[in-house]
């Protein structure tokens, strides 16, 4: 069972780790169910996933109503072999569910990070279709997207990954002068908060702990 009461953001990499939990569960024979699933979650798995592997999955409003329906496929399961043993399965499974967890705990720390930057943090607002970043364009400080979901292109045009909450736009901005690499367009509509220049100098003489803070995350990344 997975619960999401308590996720307030997801980006592309959170879709396909799930993805890949589920092709994982299947192929073990166990069946995941997830609660308090937002609904752009859940349609990005029906998207991404094969019809077989996204109608085993269950989906549950609370907690509650999960625990009960996990409840009753084990006692299920149970009756029908109870001597039934999968180790390469559980292994798997717990080797996915470890990625996934981390993944939780970087979009954990992200939330923590804008809050305790949001009076250093300047908001730009973008449309879908916008660009957030073009190749070769000098960075005015570094851009944490927090809301809305954005791709990156190289020059040709070539479409290389997408970011969503939780991801920071040329990282490398965050030390210094920096050109942009690759372009970088709202697939819908963005938020981020700019960290400028200025105050990144004035956290790192006054708040050193904070903005060491920033530097392990985009680390993690």
């Amino acid at each position: 069972m997975l619960d999401f009461g308590g996720v307030s953001g997801f980006d592309f990499s959170a879709i396909s780790g799930l993805c890949r939990f589920a092709h994982a569960a299947r192929s073990a024979g166990v069946q995941v169910v997830f609660c308090a699933l937002a609904e752009e979650l859940k349609d990005g798995l029906e998207r991404n996933l094969p019809a077989s592997v996204y109608d085993d999955l269950r989906f549950e409003p609370d907690a509650d109503r999960a625990l009960e329906h996990c409840e009753d496929h084990v006692l299920a399961a149970q009756r029908a072999d109870r001597h039934k043993e999968n180790g390469w399965g559980d292994a798997l499974l717990e080797r996915v569910a470890g990625d996934m967890e981390r993944h939780l705990d970087r979009q954990v720390l992200f939330e923590a990070v804008v809050d305790e930057l949001q009076d250093w943090l300047e908001p730009r607002d973008y449309d879908a279709g916008d660009a957030i970043v073009s190749i070769g364009e000098p960075q005015n400080g570094l851009q944490l997207l927090v809301r809305g979901q954005a791709s990156a292109y190289d020059a040709k045009g070539t479409r290389l990954f997408q970011y969503g909450p939780g991801a920071t736009i040329e990282p490398c901005s965050a030390f210094g002068a920096y050109a942009a690499e690759t372009a970088m367009i709202a697939d819908q509509p963005c938020r981020t908060m700019l960290l400028p220049p200025a105050a990144r100098s004035w956290l790192e003489e006054h708040e050193e702990q904070l903005i060491l803070k920033l530097y392990r995350y985009l680390l993690t990344i």
